[in-house]
């Protein structure tokens, strides 16, 4: 039996009328549009565009029935069944990649644990920043919404290995703090 779901803006899409519309690949994460309109679409012609947030992160979206899904999104819906309840992460960072490799659904503090390294990030690590007024680096990590404070050092390498550990500590994604591209 096909569920009948609901996505987080209200939008109600089946399983069985996505798989109507647009066909999905896993290893290229590419839908393709099973169904032709008297406009601009053709049968076999790769669905949605890209656009960018409110953050400037791109993301791929496809219109079916004149609305608008995420496509990693309706990845989940096309192979699970459902759409996710939480978030689904690019585990690369790069939101247009919908691989099903690169995509697993997380809750938004896992997700979290999966961020690029800020644009404004002064020390290029993570967590560990300059105390000017202690003449120290500083680490620290976010946990459950909470800041915790790893101590102050006078060698930069030694922050670096606290906030390190502490990654390792609290489940953190080895992609966490990388340099990616929006």
């Amino acid at each position: 039996m096909t569920e009948i779901n609901q996505d987080a803006e209200g939008n109600i899409l089946s399983q069985k009328e996505l798989k109507r519309q647009l066909t999905y690949n896993p290893e290229t994460g590419v839908f393709t549009r099973n169904i032709a309109n008297i406009h601009t679409v053709k049968i076999g012609e790769e669905a949605g565009s890209v656009n960018s947030n409110i953050d400037g992160k791109k993301y791929t979206r496809i219109r079916i029935n004149n609305k608008r899904y995420l496509a990693h999104r309706l990845a989940v819906l096309y192979v699970d069944g459902i759409f996710p309840k939480h978030q689904v992460d690019h585990i690369n960072g790069d939101g247009t990649d919908n691989k099903w490799s690169n995509l697993r659904q997380v809750t938004s503090a896992e997700n979290q644990r999966n961020a690029r390294l800020q644009a404004n990030n002064r020390s290029g690590v993570c967590g560990v920043s300059y105390d000017n007024n202690k003449n120290r680096w500083r680490a620290q990590i976010k946990v459950n919404y909470k800041q915790i404070g790893l101590g102050y050092f006078i060698d930069f390498d030694e922050a670096c290995r606290a906030r390190k550990l502490a990654e390792e500590k609290y489940n953190y994604h080895n992609n966490h703090g990388m340099r990616r591209p929006l």
